[in-house]
């Protein structure tokens, strides 16, 4: 369920092509398991509190929704009062996604700090291949922003009410994407390769950052290693042939961070350690599970342990509830 924010936060504002809910890589059978869940889920409410905090008189932080075959079809995510400021809507067919719907309730005011120059106008055209190279689509936007936040069909709508941004990608298996300034200025490119079960395996931008993804025969992802060349920041995400995720490392010349999971008979996070970049334990977890009826947990509580704690004792810091609703 958990997974480290620190580091995919800064990978997903840069990858555009994976970052989205519509272009996480896939599993051979449904999206639940990503979320160690099974049976016929229809939604899960996600609830959490830290120390101090009664899980009982907190709000929910998301609510996921899946269809009967087990894909993620919609998502909401709340504020700390509980109040909805993000909705994403999947229409898909099985693995394949139609279209996806971005919005966002959050006020955004666009501001130019002072002594700093506003950016150019962009304009932007995408390129669409099927598998035999043949071009199936062009597009041009714009005008807009160089600071725009530029979605994957390149038309996003902003206002002070909220954002806007949808999705679409079906047969195309190769799409180019290139923006530039009015006078011909080229201001970025990437160039982006799909599956044939639409997930993105190579992204790879002009300036050296790329994103490589590998699937088992199952197709499950068994490595996805990413680089940022603006931060020379590496992430590596190793997994299992189920697709679990072993190790987590993110290298940069300013920092480092790995983390190392084992998994219980039930699949669920049994531990997790993290490493400092000589390899010692900075932080270890453990966790325990509630279940319900249909095997699924409905409450996560996380020990930790960190070694700048001169006591060195194990202590509850963290507690997860989920409501499940089934069809």
């Amino acid at each position: 369920m958990r997974r480290h924010s620190r580091i995919l936060l800064s990978i997903a504002t840069t990858l555009v092509a994976i970052s989205g809910l519509a272009q996480q890589p896939g599993r051979a059978r449904t999206m639940l398991e990503d979320q160690s869940l099974v049976g016929p889920v229809h939604s899960v409410e996600t609830f959490s509190a830290v120390v101090g905090q009664d899980i009982g008189n907190v709000v929910p932080s998301r609510l996921d929704v899946y269809d009967r075959d087990g894909f993620l079809i919609e998502r909401y995510q709340y504020d700390d009062r509980g109040v909805a400021v993000f909705h994403t809507a999947i229409i898909r067919d099985h693995w394949t996604v139609i279209k996806e719907v971005n919005e966002s309730t959050r006020q955004t005011v666009n501001r130019t700090p002072a002594g700093q120059e506003e950016r150019q106008p962009v304009e932007m055209v995408r390129e669409a291949y099927d598998s035999n190279g043949k071009l199936v689509s062009r597009l041009k936007g714009g005008p807009g922003r160089a600071d725009a936040n530029l979605g994957p069909n390149g038309a996003t709508e902003e206002g002070r009410q909220g954002a806007r941004e949808t999705s679409q990608h079906g047969a195309v298996t190769r799409e180019s994407v290139t923006v530039f300034t009015p006078d011909g200025k080229i201001v970025s490119q990437s160039d982006s390769q799909w599956s044939k079960k639409g997930d993105a395996i190579r992204d790879v931008m002009p300036d050296g950052s790329f994103t490589e993804i590998t699937m088992n025969g199952d197709g499950y992802v068994t490595k996805l290693h990413m680089y940022i060349a603006e931060t020379q920041t590496d992430t590596l995400t190793i997994s299992d042939d189920k697709g679990r995720t072993l190790e987590d490392t993110q290298a940069s010349p300013q920092s480092y961070f790995k983390s190392v999971f084992t998994y219980d008979t039930d699949g669920f996070t049994a531990t997790e350690m993290m490493l400092s970049r000589a390899g010692k334990p900075t932080d270890k977890f453990r966790y325990q599970y509630q279940k319900d009826g249909q095997g699924n947990w409905i409450e996560q509580h996380r020990l930790a342990w960190h070694a700048t704690d001169a006591s060195s004792h194990w202590a509850e810091d963290q507690t997860i509830r989920r409501v499940i609703a089934y069809y």
